[in-house]
């Protein structure tokens, strides 16, 4: 029998989301994404296309998971204050 292992890390418990790209995957925009817990535990993600857009959305879903909005949601909220 084929068998899987199912890995899930809560959004509100990821501390990070990391990306490495080698020379070729900067070109072809492929990589590796590795997503850390707060308390060590590491997954990693490999020959993820355009894995910059999925450590922002990755970053996003924190934000929301533990701010209940995105952080850019709160600077539109700040008043415009010129210094």
């Amino acid at each position: 029998m084929l068998g899987s292992k199912v890995t899930s890390i809560a959004h509100a418990k990821i501390e990070g989301v990391s990306v490495e790209q080698g020379l070729l995957g900067r070109f072809l925009d492929y990589g590796s994404v590795t997503i850390r817990s707060r308390d060590g535990s590491k997954v990693k993600f490999k020959g993820i296309v355009w894995p910059l857009i999925f450590q922002q959305e990755a970053d996003e879903a924190v934000e929301i998971a533990v701010l209940g909005k995105k952080l850019s949601d709160f600077t539109a909220e700040l008043p415009n204050q010129k210094f």
